[in-house]
């Protein structure tokens, strides 16, 4: 029991002691597994036990994931309870929790918008908290990409144009010199790099890479706004310095407006150098 004062648990009993509710959670344990679920009581003046009906899971999903000054994101949250049937969610209590304070959530309008100035691009953890007649909880944390401007396709993009967080060995690094220009260099796996990117047409775009590795079965994982869309592997060149295009092995679809395209590097060691890449809508065969 989470309240021992109104309900207590000895075994396999409930004992009420006072008015008020109380969460009581069962556990079994068989052959090494573990077995888990909650209940909540409601006790009466009379100390009476009743079973009372709450909230057993939320979800919340998002119009899209990018927010900009102009452009709120709108959501859309549904509880479901023990009894499985919808929750009324009116009179609960929702909140957003968000690692940057430049998002706010507005209940009255289920918008998450985007107050002050962006002086870069960025991607941040937020997750919603609802409570419904004493019952708290969380959602999974999702990721939101705040806007500071969008990258145009079709047509090329620079790799050290996009937001790079380096969570592996932290080497990744942007580089002059590098193919004519810069690029970033010192990749390993664990680094992530995220682009937001307009097209003005829906459709398949062919999606290609100007990289450089020296070794074999490196290559990089693509994904658009979190859906994977299969992995590249560079062929590997005779040094650090030779790069080459390469294409991807399939097309990507891009829905009209803003995508969020991410590139994660997959491989041992140093897996590549990036320069660029490059959208191109896909030509299509007509069928008769």
């Amino acid at each position: 029991s989470d309240n021992e004062e109104i309900a207590a648990v000895d075994g396999t009993s409930v004992t009420a002691l006072a008015a008020g509710s109380a969460k009581i959670t069962v556990s079994a344990v068989l052959g090494g597994f573990k077995a888990e679920e909650v209940f909540y009581v409601k006790v009466d003046e009379n100390l009476q036990i009743n079973l009372i009906d709450y909230l057993k899971s939320i979800d919340v999903q998002l119009d899209h994931t990018v927010v900009d000054a102009q452009t709120p994101i709108q959501t859309e949250i549904n509880g479901i309870l023990n009894t499985g049937e919808a929750a009324d969610l009116s009179k609960a209590e929702i909140s957003m929790e968000c690692s940057d304070d430049a998002l706010q959530f507005n209940r009255e309008t289920g918008a998450i918008v985007l107050t002050g100035d962006v002086e870069e691009s960025k991607v941040v953890e937020a997750k919603f908290v609802v409570t419904l007649d004493g019952v708290t909880l969380e959602s999974e944390p999702m990721e939101i990409g705040i806007a500071a401007g969008y990258l145009n396709a079709p047509g090329r993009i620079e790799a050290e144009d996009g937001i790079i967080v380096d969570v592996g060995p932290g080497n990744a690094r942007i580089s002059s010199g590098e193919d004519g220009g810069t690029a970033i260099t010192y990749i390993q796996e664990g680094a992530i790099f995220t682009y937001f990117v307009k097209v003005e047409q829906a459709g398949e775009y062919q999606l290609s890479y100007r990289a450089v590795t020296p070794n074999m079965d490196q290559g990089m994982e693509c994904y658009v706004d979190g859906s994977y869309q299969g992995r590249i592997r560079f062929e590997a060149a005779d040094d650090w310095t030779t790069y080459s295009t390469v294409n991807h092995p399939n097309t990507i679809h891009l829905d009209k407006g803003v995508n969020v395209i991410t590139f994660k590097p997959k491989g041992g060691g140093y897996v590549c150098n990036f320069n660029w890449f490059e959208l191109t809508a896909a030509q299509t065969t007509p069928v008769d």
